[in-house]
């Protein structure tokens, strides 16, 4: 069975172009739609996916608070957001509010099979996450020893 997929985007072209490329995939299809965050939410409950695809731009009309929404109602179906901003500044706050993982827009065609395929098997997407979790744990050992951090 094909993993089906949401696609919630604002701009018809790249919209487009996502769904031919992950539908290029024998195991993926994009089974629906959907130009605002309100379509989105609305395809999310009445109907049955595997992933959505996400860009940040109907989040950030909405806030992140919507993500953490969509989440409470549906915990186990998996969120990839994207957007132009780098990984580094969008990566850490979309896991926190919800998403599996967060891809730059340049990035897509490159790494968007493997990220899905990876949150499907409920693994986190996220290298701004990591990076932020070993410095965390490497500022608090430097705290721990009272010796400054030195990278």
């Amino acid at each position: 069975m094909k993993t089906r997929i949401l696609i919630g985007d604002d701009h018809d072209v790249f919209r487009i172009t996502l769904k031919h490329f992950i539908n290029d995939n024998k195991d993926m299809a994009v089974t629906a739609e959907a130009k605002t965050w309100d379509d989105t939410y609305s395809l999310a409950f009445n109907r049955n996916f595997d992933l959505i695809l996400l860009d940040i731009d109907l989040l950030a009309s909405n806030g992140f608070g919507v993500l953490h929404d969509l989440k409470r109602g549906k915990p186990h179906l998996p969120v990839i957001v994207y957007g132009l901003l780098p990984e580094k500044i969008l990566g850490l706050p979309t896991i926190l509010a919800g998403a599996s993982g967060y891809i730059e827009k340049d990035y897509v065609p490159k790494h968007l099979i493997n990220t899905v395929r990876q949150a499907l098997n409920n693994k986190n997407c996220s290298v701004a996450l990591f990076k932020w979790i070993i410095f965390s744990h490497l500022f608090a050992l430097s705290r721990a020893h009272q010796k400054p951090l030195v990278l």
